[in-house]
């Protein structure tokens, strides 16, 4: 049995032989070959691309000798941390002594460059994240480094570390031995402690723009032999989201995909991503309210194997790119980095806009109802129906306004139909003196008797003053509390003598609501602030008298609507139980057809 094990060893590694013979150089081919991201990666501080606050930091600290004993590398994924981790440890350990351009030459260069060198350990922290693998680190950093200057520990991922693996490196990484440097890369800092983030220098960090992704890309594509398309570069760029090594690791794909020339297309096939054409056609019909031709274009999509995901996100992209133009205009830096088709779309479209009164509310809503679809598609497996609903959602979606601009029209209409209320108010009420004017015994203010009540009429018509502070304090209200306002608003200023205001009201509802403390004390704050005195204030029921916009009028032809239908609607249940929830009346009532 053991022979027959090892004749089968032999036999597989015939065949590996034999298949060398075939094909002398396949097997040195597929050993040697590296992919872009590796060949490419940059071997010293002038190769660094994006970065360029970084690189100017280190250097100096080299130079003038600030070295520090811990560094934090904080940033997204692909942007040269790892990168710049061995760049500076080649910088600190270089055969030509401490210098900004290591030589790259030596082998202690060749090692580091490599991820083999003895002296600078690169240690996974997912893998290595228990208070153990800590402690083995503890124990090692008293040992002097074997043939450099320092021993440096480069910790990927490090916020993956537990809290106890922390809590036992703070004192290491605090007071290390001289010859010990810690490099700690991250793609979540905040994850950290605060007490690990104090003990390091920091450095963040940023995604590398889109003209510097295109101009490695162009150099790589050079070097490597590869004709590519600028329109496919500029996809590529544009996906890769900031990420170079991303960038590099689609190139290297589309690469193997094509036999001639990269193109768009060739993109496009290889992420998923539908034509950037049909996304600007699909945009257009979102603002245009053309939902046959947006459905149509989905369905296209989605009928060739597109991502439902990387859809929403492209529209996503493009309808920022329009709030941008929108509310910044098409020459703004924000979209700079966009190449020139696009801005032509966008410029056209800002007039469309425009055109169409799509304000920047209804793009951010538009923005928010994708969003929202994008993460319920993740977990449901009808993502066609949901993206396809939110597309009738956002092409029948009425036109979105702040706010505050629709306050300020009612607050227009409110002032116009106050200035026509005033109007009315000054015009003689309607009837007799005695249906004028009459008083409930029971929700008059005690302090007021009848036949001061009777008087409280004539007063009001002829003291100017008083309506003129009415005025002033009604506005003050407003501009404090908008609730209070609403009920005082249909009270008027009865009579203001000996340190006391009266205010009459037609209706119980709001004599009531205005006697609550905290409303009553704003109501004499104000008054005070504008006879610069103490006022007490007081709350009467007068019937009969025209509070606000002719009330006797109104009630005089509500009277009289009921006269013609005997069957009033206020006995309706419905009816009768919103009047009493809001202390309302029937003003008016018509059959149907009138």
């Amino acid at each position: 049995m053991h022979g027959r094990f090892k004749c089968g060893m032999a036999s597989a590694e015939c065949g590996v032989f034999n298949s060398a013979i075939r094909n002398p150089n396949s097997a040195i081919q597929t050993m040697s070959y590296l992919v872009l991201a590796r060949k490419y990666r940059p071997k010293t501080f002038d190769d660094i691309v994006g970065q360029e606050h970084i690189v100017t930091t280190l250097k100096n600290a080299i130079r003038s000798d600030h070295i520090a004993h811990a560094y934090l590398f904080a940033g997204p994924r692909g942007v040269g941390k790892t990168s710049m981790a061995r760049i500076l440890s080649k910088a600190l350990n270089c055969h030509s002594g401490i210098t900004v351009s290591p030589c790259n030459e030596c082998d202690i260069c060749k090692c580091i460059s490599n991820g083999s060198d003895i002296d600078v350990l690169e240690i996974d922290g997912a893998s290595n994240r228990g208070i153990d693998s800590i402690r083995d680190l503890r124990q090692n950093v008293k040992y002097a480094p074997s043939r450099s200057r320092f021993r440096i520990y480069i910790v990927d991922e490090v916020h993956m570390l537990t809290k106890e693996a922390f809590n036992a490196l703070l004192k290491t990484l605090e007071e290390p031995p001289s010859h010990v440097k810690f490099i700690f890369a991250t793609t979540d800092a905040d994850k950290l402690p605060e007490t690990v983030q104090s003990r390091c220098q920091r450095f963040d960090f940023r995604n590398v723009t889109t003209a510097d992704i295109i101009k490695r890309l162009v150099k790589i594509c050079k070097d490597e032999g590869v004709a590519v398309e600028q329109s496919a570069l500029e996809a590529i760029a544009t996906y890769a989201r900031g990420g170079l090594r991303d960038s590099q690791s689609i190139l290297d794909q589309l690469i193997a995909y094509s036999t001639d020339k990269i193109t768009l297309k060739d993109v496009y096939t290889i992420l998923g991503t539908v034509d950037e054409g049909k996304i600007l056609q699909l945009v257009s019909c979102l603002i245009s309210k053309d939902t046959h031709t947006a459905l149509q274009i989905a369905n296209e999509a989605l009928n060739d194997g597109r991502d439902i995901i990387g859809l929403i996100e492209q529209l996503l992209w493009h309808l920022r790119n329009l709030l941008v133009v929108h509310t910044c205009g098409p020459e703004s830096t924000l979209l700079s980095n966009l190449p020139d088709n696009a801005l032509a779309f966008y410029k056209s479209t800002g007039e469309t806009l425009s055109r169409f009164c799509i304000s920047p509310e209804t793009l951010l809503y538009m923005m928010h109802v994708l969003s929202e679809t994008k993460r319920r598609a993740k977990d449901d497996i009808l993502e066609r129906i949901l993206f396809e609903t939110a597309i009738v959602r956002l092409t029948t979606m009425q036109d979105m306004r702040p706010i505050n601009e629709v306050l300020e029209r009612l607050e227009a209409v409110e002032k116009k139909l106050s200035q026509k209320s005033e109007v009315r108010s000054q015009e003689p009420a309607i009837g007799t003196q005695d249906s004028r004017l009459r008083t409930q015994d029971s929700d008059l203010h005690p302090d007021v008797t009848l036949s001061e009540a009777k008087g409280l009429k004539e007063e009001v018509k002829t003291d100017s003053s008083l309506a003129d502070i009415w005025r002033r304090v009604i506005a003050l209200v407003q501009s404090r509390k908008n609730s209070t306002w609403s009920f005082l608003q249909h009270g008027k200023l009865i009579k203001l003598e000996n340190g006391e205001i009266i205010i009459g009201f037609s209706k119980k509802i709001y004599k009531e609501q205005l006697e609550h403390a905290e409303e009553r004390t704003l109501i004499e704050q104000c008054i005070e602030e504008i006879l610069g005195r103490k006022i007490m204030a007081k709350m009467v029921i007068l019937e009969g008298i025209p509070i606000q916009n002719g009330e006797c009028e109104m009630r005089n032809n509500e009277k009289q609507k009921h006269a013609e239908f005997p069957n009033s609607v206020e006995a309706e249940p419905m009816v009768k139980k919103v009047l009493e929830l809001f202390g309302g009346s029937v003003v008016n009532v018509r059959r149907q057809g009138e």
